[in-house]
């Protein structure tokens, strides 16, 4: 299976060592662009406005790009800082709505980013590329009237001339309204800047070693490591799981129960969630608890006091949270288990003999979506410095071929274009795991997943040759986590088989959520974010891991009482 060969790897190939070089024009980069045919990407080539792809590349940016024409990126932030080549007293940290990347702002020209992996810039130069052509195309067809050269004096002639504007651009009402719902109040500001002048950005390498990405990761783990030096970490049972910062603390702190009729009225303001709400409080509502902890973030954002509650309630029952890093823009919680309260658990975690967990040394290690090849340096970090992991668990999202958004996939054979492995593997979980807690997705079992190195990194003819072998899910991080545990437990190969259980050091499952569907764009999530479907499918998988995590746990603990018993003096 070789997709990925041909223009898309010769440029990868011209990119990075452009970059080695010194500051490199993305102008440069644009027929290389275009030739790829990138299938996030269609219209790269054609003098028509790609809206999605646009919207898509902008909201993995930061705001701020209206006004940057020079991009710098190093392997940390303290490589970021001392470079040279930006001022650190004049940046601010600054962030993309559907991305978490670590960068930093000038307040002028120059963004800072930080590229953890090669990974990094296969997904940032593609956007970056992107954002450039379309912000051009739509220059040039504004620059060429009157009423282009008014919007780009006034922002306020923008909200006065939104029609004119839509035809002059020559695109559809449905593009229109997407640029307006996904830039909001700022819309007309950023419309405004784009009819000002063209995009010529700069982009740059603080650091020129490439190979050594790997310390970022080694440098983070050792920082939490002795962050939670009073925990003993490296001498304790842990199960690592890789999700997001927020499902599996909302599942396990009790605050959403407790703080329940408050934010049930901040649910019934909206009056989409309230029809859906009215649904579910009746026929399923369990799965209204889903739509509590969507609410919850609003809630406790709306007051300082709230925030801080709620990281009360997770302390007290042993979640603590690690969230700056001088390497990486990564979150983590560290969880122990002994501390969990079972009648503040999600009642759909139904845990028998949940008591003996608080005779439980095992804890919990949760780092929030670590993509590409900073998965693997992470994993690979993780098994070489901690004592006994019990477990890995990757909750993912995914393009879906063949499914809808929110549906999950349970991958049980992936190709990885990094190393150009094909695994096959034992999936820990099954379809029965997940399906109880969905209402409105389906679930895929057995599937087979590519990971790919960006999300701009592939065209219609890979995809292609994906679905004609059966491939349903695109995403970035199963190749490098499954790659990390066959380099640990039988060196590289081309080929990894984890199907026998004894295998495997331990324990592994991968659940991957549909976020995006490649060839339905009206339907994708170039412009959108996820929604509910997202939480219903985020939680049904954070309540699988749970589950297994702690029926295991359990299993372990009785394990090793009846040890003692029978030998007093262990």
């Amino acid at each position: 299976m070789r997709p990925e060969e041909g223009p898309i790897e010769e440029h990868i190939r011209a990119y990075r060592a452009l970059l080695q070089r010194g500051a490199l024009r993305l102008a440069l980069l644009e027929d290389g662009h275009a030739r790829m045919r990138s299938s996030l990407h269609p219209l790269a080539s054609s003098e028509e406005v790609d809206v999605s792809a646009f919207l898509y590349s902008a909201r993995r940016l930061p705001d701020c790009m209206a006004t940057v024409d020079r991009v710098v990126m190093g392997k940390s932030d303290d490589a970021l800082r001392s470079s040279g080549l930006i001022e650190p007293s004049r940046c601010r940290q600054v962030r993309a709505q559907a991305r978490r990347r670590l960068t930093l702002f000038d307040g002028q020209k120059t963004l800072a980013a930080h590229v953890c992996s090669p990974s990094d810039l296969d997904d940032l130069i593609p956007a970056l590329t992107c954002f450039q052509m379309e912000w051009n195309k739509m220059h040039s067809k504004l620059a060429r009237s009157d009423l282009g050269r008014g919007i780009a004096s006034s922002s306020g002639r923008v909200l006065e001339s939104g029609e004119e504007i839509r035809k002059a651009l020559a695109i559809s009402r449905d593009d229109w309204d997407m640029i307006r719902k996904t830039w909001g109040g700022s819309w007309a500001e950023r419309l405004s800047a784009i009819a000002a002048g063209p995009k010529e950005i700069t982009v740059e390498l603080a650091s020129q070693d490439p190979g050594r990405y790997r310390e970022s990761m080694v440098g983070w783990l050792a920082d939490l490591l002795a962050h939670f030096r009073d925990m003993d970490i490296e001498g304790r049972p842990v199960y690592f799981v890789s999700s997001n910062d927020h499902s599996l603390a909302n599942l396990l702190s009790g605050f959403a129960a407790k703080n329940r009729k408050e934010i049930l009225a901040r649910l019934l303001e909206d009056e989409r969630l309230k029809k859906r709400w009215e649904r579910l409080k009746d026929d399923d509502p369990a799965l209204g608890e889903n739509l509590l902890y969507y609410s919850m973030l609003a809630y406790v954002r709306s007051d300082v006091s709230r925030f801080a509650a709620l990281r009360s309630a997770e302390e007290e029952v042993g979640i603590r949270r690690y969230d700056i890093s001088r390497f990486v823009d990564l979150k983590a919680q560290i969880i122990e288990i002994a501390k969990l309260k079972p009648d503040r658990m999600d009642c759909r975690l139904a845990i028998e003999g949940a008591t003996s967990l608080e005779d439980s040394r095992s804890l919990i290690l949760n780092v929030d979506y670590p993509l590409g090849l900073a998965a693997h340096h992470l994993l690979t970090q993780a098994m070489e410095r901690l004592g006994t992991l019990s477990g890995v668990y990757v909750m993912g999202k995914a393009a879906t071929i063949y499914g809808r958004l929110g549906d999950v996939m349970i991958p049980k054979v992936v190709f990885d274009m990094h190393s150009r492995r094909l695994f096959t593997f034992k999936n820990c979980f099954t379809l029965r795991d997940v399906r109880r807690h969905l209402r409105d997705s389906a679930v895929f079992d057995d599937q087979k997943a590519v990971t790919v190195r960006g999300t701009f990194l592939h065209n219609k003819e890979a995809m292609e040759e994906f679905r004609r072998e059966d491939y349903n899910s695109i995403e970035m991080e199963a190749g490098p986590y499954l790659s990390a545990v066959q380099e640990s437990s039988q060196g590289r190969g081309e080929k990894g088989s984890f199907e026998e259980g004894d295998e495997m050091p331990f324990e592994f499952g991968m659940l991957h959520y549909a976020s995006d569907t490649p060839y339905s764009p009206r339907v994708s999530l170039l412009s959108k974010g996820l929604g509910y479907e997202g939480i219903e499918a985020t939680y049904a998988c954070s309540l699988a891991i749970l589950q297994r995590i702690l029926e295991d746990e359990v299993r372990r603990v009785r394990r090793e009482k009846g040890r003692k018993i029978l030998d007093p003096s262990s």
